[in-house]
Formats: C-alpha cells, sequence, structure tokens
C-alpha cells in the first residue's frame, strides 16, 4: 500500500480534470496512470499467412503454360544447350529479385565409348565365334577381357545368390548374367563374386557400374579442380568387366556349350561442365535430377518471387496433410538422387515423384531421355505441376515455422525397433563374452536427449532469432551425427548407420547376429566387436551432441 501511494504521487495528473470545468473524460483515479495526452501509436506488423493461405496461393500461382514455354528445348550435360539452358536460368533467377544468384561450375570424367563396341564370343573347340557385338556401354566398367562359364542370375539380388550358394555352384570363374530392374546395376556388381557380369537388356542404353556418387575419380569431392588433394579412385569402381547382352543373343548362347567370352575395350574420358544455383545459410533445397526436374525449379522459384513480398516466414502455427508422401513410401534406393544426400552428407531429405506401377518411364538416366520421348508421357505437364506444388508445399512448410518442422524423436521409435530385433541373440552375444547392454544404453542416452531437446524448445522464445537458430541447428544435426565417424569417406561414402551401406550399418550388424543362429562359423567374432562398439560410440555420440554444447549443460562428471 506504501509503495503504491508513494508511485501515485509522482504521477502527473491529466490537465484535462484539472481545468476547473469538472468534466473529465476518465475517473481520478485512471487520470493518474496517464503519462502524457499523446496516444502511442501501434506500429504494424508483418501480415499474418496461415498455412490454407499459402497453400491456395502456391496452387493459384503455378502455371502450367510455363512449364510447357521452360521445356521447349532439350539439352544434355556438358553441350552448348547445357550452356544456353544455364544462362537461361541464371537471367530468371536474376529477375525474380533473389538475395543471391551466382555461377559454380564443376568438371567430372564422363566415360564413353571407344572408337569401336565392345564384343561377346563363344569360345568352342579353341575357336572364338563372335556372338554380339552391343552398341551399349557399361560406364566406369573395369577395362580388359575374361572368359568362364555362364550363369543366369535372375536379377542379381543378394538373395539370388543365396538361392545359388545353398545348391552348392561354385562362382569363382564364372561370368554371371542377369536381367535388368528391381536394384541398379552398381549394386548388383558389388554383390557379384565371379569374373564379369552380362546385364541382359534389350535396347542401346548405357548403364555404370560406379556404386558410389559423384566423379568416382575424386570421392568426396564435386570435382577435381575444387579439391586440395589428388584424384583418388573410388572404392566404388568395380574390379571385374560389365557389359550388356540381348535376350536374342541370350538364346544363341544357351544354345551352345556353356563357355563364354567377354571382351571390353578401355572407355575414353570426356569433361563436362553444368552450373547450378544455390544459396547460403539454412536451406529448404529442392535439387533437379533431370530436365523436368529443373523446369519445376524454375517454375517455383517465379512463383516465390510473385508473393515474396507478402510472406513472411515463421508468423503463424500452421497445420498440413502429407499423406499423399507417406502413401506408398519406399525405402531410398542407390539409384535416387536423394540417397547420397542423406547417407553420405547426413543432411535430411525427402524423394517423391507420381509413377504408373505398370508402367515404367524406361529411359531415365539414358541418352534416350530425351524431349520428345518424355512428351510422350500422358498429362505429363498436369503431373509436372502436381510435383512442384508438392515440392512448394515442402519448401513452405519448412521455412513456414519458426522451428523446423523435422521429427527428430522419430529415431527413438527406430532405435526401439532395432533393439527389439536384436534383443533375442542376447545370449548368443553373451556366449561369445560379449554384451548388448552398453548399446542398449546408448538407445536410452539418445531418447533422453530428445526429450531435452523437446523441453528445451518448448520453453524457449520463438521469437529469439538466436535461441531459435541455435535449437534449429540441434534439429539439423540429428541427421548427421548418425553418420559413423569412425569409417572413411573414401571407402565406406554412404556413412549412415540407418541408410548406408556397408559394415558399419545396424542392418549388416543384424545380419552377422543372425549368422550366430544359421552359420556360426562364419562369424567373425573380432569384426561382431568392433561392429557393436562403433554402433554404441556412433548413437551415444549423437546422444551427446543432441544435448547441445557440453558448457550448456548440467551433467554431473
Amino acid at each position: 500500500l506504501i509503495g503504491y501511494l508513494s508511485y501515485r504521487g509522482r504521477m502527473q495528473k491529466d490537465s484535462r480534470c484539472l481545468d476547473g470545468s469538472g468534466k473529465c473524460e476518465m475517473t481520478p483515479t485512471a487520470s493518474y496512470l496517464v503519462d502524457d495526452n499523446e496516444a502511442e501509436e501501434e506500429v504494424p506488423g508483418p501480415p499474418v499467412f496461415y498455412w490454407p493461405d499459402l497453400r491456395n496461393l502456391l496452387s493459384d500461382k503455378l502455371s502450367t503454360t510455363h512449364l510447357e514455354n521452360t521445356s521447349k528445348y532439350s539439352f544434355e550435360a556438358g553441350q552448348s544447350e547445357d550452356e544456353s539452358l544455364a544462362i537461361y536460368i541464371h537471367e530468371q533467377f536474376e529477375s525474380f529479385s533473389l538475395d543471391e544468384v551466382w555461377n559454380d561450375e564443376h568438371y567430372i570424367k564422363l566415360q564413353v565409348k571407344g572408337s569401336s563396341d565392345n564384343t561377346v564370343s563363344i569360345l568352342k573347340d579353341g575357336k572364338e565365334e563372335e556372338l554380339e557385338r552391343p552398341s551399349a556401354y557399361v560406364a566406369y566398367s573395369k577395362s580388359g577381357s575374361v572368359s568362364g562359364k555362364p550363369i543366369h542370375m535372375n536379377y542379381g539380388l543378394k538373395a539370388d545368390f543365396q538361392k545359388i550358394k545353398n545348391l552348392d555352384i561354385s562362382l569363382n570363374e564364372t561370368i554371371i548374367i542377369f536381367k535388368a530392374g528391381k536394384i541398379p546395376l552398381a549394386e548388383k556388381v558389388s554383390n557379384e563374386n565371379c569374373w564379369a557380369p552380362l546385364r541382359l537388356e534389350d535396347s542401346s542404353y548405357f548403364s555404370q557400374a560406379h556404386l558410389g556418387t559423384g566423379d568416382p575419380f575424386t570421392p568426396g569431392f564435386p570435382s577435381f579442380n575444387h579439391t586440395q588433394f589428388p584424384p583418388v579412385e573410388s572404392s566404388g569402381l568395380p574390379r571385374i568387366a560389365v557389359q550388356t547382352i540381348s535376350s536374342q543373343a541370350l538364346v544363341k548362347l544357351f544354345r551352345q556349350p556353356r563357355h563364354l567370352f567377354v571382351g571390353q575395350e578401355q572407355p575414353c574420358t570426356k569433361t563436362g561442365g553444368q552450373k547450378w544455383p544455390s544459396s547460403p545459410q539454412h536451406l529448404a533445397r529442392t535439387p533437379c535430377q533431370n530436365q523436368s526436374c529443373l523446369v519445376r525449379v524454375v517454375q517455383l522459384a517465379q512463383t516465390f518471387h510473385s508473393r515474396a513480398c507478402s510472406f513472411s516466414p515463421g508468423m503463424s502455427k500452421p497445420v498440413g496433410n502429407y499423406s499423399i508422401l507417406v502413401f506408398c513410401s519406399v525405402p531410398l534406393g542407390l539409384d535416387n538422387a536423394a540417397f547420397p544426400v542423406l547417407t553420405y552428407s547426413g543432411i535430411p531429405v525427402v524423394s517423391f515423384g507420381f509413377c504408373n506401377k505398370d508402367e515404367e518411364y524406361p529411359f531415365l538416366g539414358t541418352t534416350q531421355d530425351t524431349l520428345d520421348n518424355l512428351k510422350k508421357i500422358d498429362k505429363l505437364y498436369a503431373l509436372m505441376r502436381a510435383a512442384a506444388e508438392v515440392a512448394g508445399q515442402i519448401a513452405l512448410r519448412l521455412t513456414h515455422d519458426h522451428e523446423l518442422f523435422l521429427d527428430f524423436e522419430r529415431y527413438d521409435e527406430e532405435l526401439l525397433a532395432f533393439q527389439e530385433k536384436i534383443l533375442p541373440y542376447y545370449s548368443d552375444v553373451k556366449e561369445l563374452g560379449l554384451t548388448l547392454n552398453w548399446l542398449f544404453f546408448a538407445r536410452g542416452d539418445f531418447q533422453r536427449a530428445t526429450d531435452s531437446l523437446r523441453n528445451d524448445i518448448s520453453n524457449s522464445d520463438r521469437e529469439n532469432r538466436i535461441i531459435r537458430r541455435a535449437l534449429n541447428d540441434r534439429i539439423m544435426k540429428v541427421e548427421y551425427d548418425f553418420l559413423s565417424p569412425y569409417i572413411s569417406p573414401k571407402d565406406a561414402p554412404f556413412r549412415h548407420i540407418f541408410f548406408g551401406k556397408g559394415s558399419h550399418t545396424l542392418q549388416s550388424l543384424l545380419e552377422n547376429l543372425q549368422l550366430l543362429r544359421t552359420s556360426r562359423d562364419s562369424v567373425d567374432v573380432n569384426m561382431l566387436k568392433e561392429q557393436l562398439a562403433l554402433a554404441t560410440w556412433t548413437i551415444k555420440g549423437a546422444a551427446s551432441a543432441l544435448v547441445g554444447d557440453i558448457w550448456n549443460t548440467d551433467n554431473e562428471f
């Protein structure tokens, strides 16, 4: 009461109550709370756009006509048409008033066919009889000539090889024949334990046998002119010769004695360039895999520019429906452009597409992927517009809120599911003098770390940019911290322990544990120890990084 009275005595009275007229516009008590006669003007803030409004604006601005105009011309990487397209996109982006637009040139080695076609021949009574001289070739295949007995291996899957092994058929000095499809050619070649594989393909298309991404002679870098280290060969390059063969030649082959000869020339190399625009800071990036993707990105940039003046990210709490992205969801494959982004770089990524389950687009990744063949797709531009709209909604959804719209707690479920898979082998591991407890403890640490991050997000000031950026950095690092730091990117580029490829993955650890029941003698105990240790340390390291900087934690040592 004393404080109130003393404060009241210091307040200036409203002059309109002191003019002697007795007509005050406010009560005397209220007049003591007025500092002056001027009312403070309210400063208008940026307009608030809720999620349904943004979604409708995006849909209205996307134009099928613009998609058709942008995709009038075909192009090939490294050619003059590609250079013209890069200039056109650069000019378009500059006209959209983007923050910054620049060109970045990368040089890679492209393998093309030599001066003459490769040959597939039959050795009969010491004489070589040419079976076929296919025009197709496999890039990055090992050069040389080999001979051996032919064995048909269906699609070249691991399950197909296991069936052959179960029949006690040796694959030494054999040539494997498999059909195209199911999985990428590079993955099939990596499954081989033979002298050379033949890929059954009724076309003149080419493929590549490099189990990796980017330039195989500078792994881990976009191009050799941007690295400080001398070029080295990727571990994903095959150590065997690979060639295609037609079904007609295959019929002739199996009518003959089972001995086959494969000859292959050394391909020459070609250098090409491609320019891509990009932007700094936290990104919602939409990559391009082919011409139709590139057209959609240009259309999206134009659409975002047309309403950039009225959209302020992070001003509302929208709710979006993304059932279209999880319906018919499939794992990322090696032939998916999003795969290296996730498994090599550790960046959260989503890949989607519209496809006819009864008919695949057969030209993707081949020389026949031209504009004329692309236009043969039914309702092409309507599908391109729909894909652009979905990509635009994803980009908007990621930038709309202050908090990144990423479900980092999902890995709690994935780790728990993995623990349930390996739990039945607890006693088998114990017989080897090992334990799974430390792996379980690491999973618990990770769950507590995600709980801590969720609490920090809930208790933070959403309008404080510094705090929000620090929290978003922690969210973004969840994916990155699951890249195994204990292996070299040169030897195993796909280091993600959930989605990568190699002995460091949780799937490889599970397969080794399963061998304890089916083929105990084939289990390398030292390798199993190493797998358990590295998986535990990786998960524990991810948990520690998720908690935040060590000087900001309250852990007692």
